[in-house]
Parts: structure tokens; C-alpha cells; sequence
């Protein structure tokens, strides 16, 4: 008899960087993700741009939320 079922939490942060050095903005969302208190750990990188982590919820240590970090580049038009 199943009397509950927990509930897995995704979340994601959808980043539009518009400088010019995307590589460099992707380098400090890695460096500054692995630091956040809540980090449990890294499960993958779809692609260059697209990164899958572990964290858990504030106030339960034990509900782990799976959080995605997408990056699209949209850089600047010249305006001449």
C-alpha cells in the first residue's frame, strides 16, 4: 500500500547574455553554482550551453531539486 508519493522538483534559470564573451559569463555561473550552499552536485552538460545540476530546497535538506541552466547568446546589433 502506497500511502504517499514524493514529488520530484525541476527548476530552470534561463540566462540571455549579451556580452560578447559568452564563454567567460558560462565560467562564472559554473564557478558561482558549485559555491551556492544549497549545491549538491552535477549530473551533466547537454550541450556548451545547457548544464544539469543537483541542489536541495532551503528548508528540507532531503527534497533535491533538479535544476537546468540554459544560456542563449544574444549579442548586441551595431547600432552604426
Amino acid at each position: 500500500m502506497i500511502r504517499s508519493k514524493w514529488r520530484d522538483s525541476k527548476s530552470a534559470v534561463i540566462v540571455f547574455v549579451r556580452n560578447k564573451n559568452l564563454s567567460s559569463v558560462i565560467q562564472t555561473a559554473e564557478e558561482v553554482t558549485v559555491n551556492h550552499s544549497n549545491y549538491l552536485g552535477f549530473v551533466d552538460k547537454k550541450h556548451d550551453t545547457r548544464f544539469n545540476y543537483r541542489l536541495h530546497i532551503n528548508s528540507e535538506q532531503n527534497r533535491e531539486v533538479k535544476l537546468a541552466v540554459l544560456f542563449f547568446h544574444i549579442p548586441e546589433q551595431d547600432k552604426s
